[in-house]
């Protein structure tokens, strides 16, 4: 097969690569987003005025529309247009190696161009709404997640949350079936890390297929939880101002807004959320012997209440 069909959050893929994570598509009238090899990337797909940044062992250049990833292990990425994808990988680098870095920060870059406002965070669907944890890496977004799902609620995103808002109303869209999770996260819901896949020889995270996925089109988002850590847990609602600046700063690619001309589609798309949908801080230790203890909080808050409001708990 010399091409896979994939669909996540909303999209039809045509990939060069196989990119586990994704759900399969049996039938399509034709991907909107083609992702490709290329032995080399000509100079000429690059626009003639751009913005660097130097990452950690990469160089990415951004435009409106336009981003690149320049790894120093993996290889070059363009992302053009919101449609296409062309990839040129290092010696020695496997497709698997490369495809998480694919799923991950290219197709958020990818879904930013389309028009979505692509927050760092994950989301999982109680009753007829999603409640979405926001946070840096490492934070405990996928562990809350898979928390919740391993409690009979559905997956909706890990690691990715692109949001819109209209008519009144913030959604997202499910990504595809997979949590990506630490060995000590997977250990603290009682799973056993060597039983699950690595994601990549770069990145020592391990592929959990949860049983339960959202398949719905769109679903409404009721409430934010941005995490931080703390002493005790403690849940309480931001006032508009403060949830603006911790969805700004949890955003996807932060760091390229202005470069790419998305700034101001940030602003507008963000004032309205905060304005419908309430952002709660969650507090906790982070200290994985709570985890249990953490995830039945975050289910009586989110069940119980929906407004304002304050969960005080102190561990012994």
């Amino acid at each position: 097969m010399d091409h896979f069909e994939y669909f996540t959050f909303g999209l039809s893929i045509r990939s060069d690569f196989e990119l586990h994570g994704l759900s399969e598509l049996a039938d399509s009238d034709g991907p909107e987003v083609r992702i490709r090899r290329c032995e080399t990337l000509e100079a000429a797909l690059v626009p003639p005025t751009f913005s660097t940044f130097q990452r950690p062992r990469c160089l990415v250049r951004a435009a409106p529309g336009f981003i690149s990833y320049d790894w120093t292990d993996l290889g070059e990425v363009i992302v053009r247009a919101g449609r296409e994808v062309l990839v040129c990988t290092a010696d020695g680098v496997a497709d698997e190696d490369i495809a998480p870095f694919l799923t991950g920060a290219v197709l958020g870059n990818l879904l930013e161009q389309r028009g979505e406002v692509v927050l760092h965070g994950s989301a999982v669907c109680l009753d007829d709404s999603a409640i979405a944890f926001l946070g840096n890496k490492g934070a405990g977004k996928s562990t809350l997640a898979l928390g919740l799902e391993r409690s009979g609620f559905e997956l909706v995103s890990d690691d990715l949350l692109p949001v819109s808002f209209e008519r009144g109303t913030a959604s997202t869209m499910p990504g595809g079936p997979q949590i990506k999770l630490w060995r000590d996260s997977a250990e603290s819901i009682g799973l056993e890390p060597a039983a699950l896949p690595k994601i990549s020889k770069f990145i020592d995270k391990r592929a959990y297929r949860p049983e339960s996925f959202c398949r719905r089109d769109r679903v409404e988002i009721g409430s934010f939880y941005i995490l931080s850590e703390g002493e005790v847990t403690l849940i309480e609602q931001l006032p508009a101002t403060e949830a603006f600046v911790e969805l700004t700063r949890n955003a996807y690619i932060a760091r390229y807004l202005v470069d790419t001309q998305r700034s101001g589609h940030h602003f507008q798309t963000l004032t309205s959320i905060v304005k419908s949908v309430p952002v709660f801080r969650l507090s906790r230790p982070f200290d994985f012997r709570f985890t249990s203890s953490v995830i039945e909080t975050v289910l009586d808050h989110a069940s119980g209440h929906r407004s304002t409001g304050r969960i005080d708990i102190t561990y012994p």
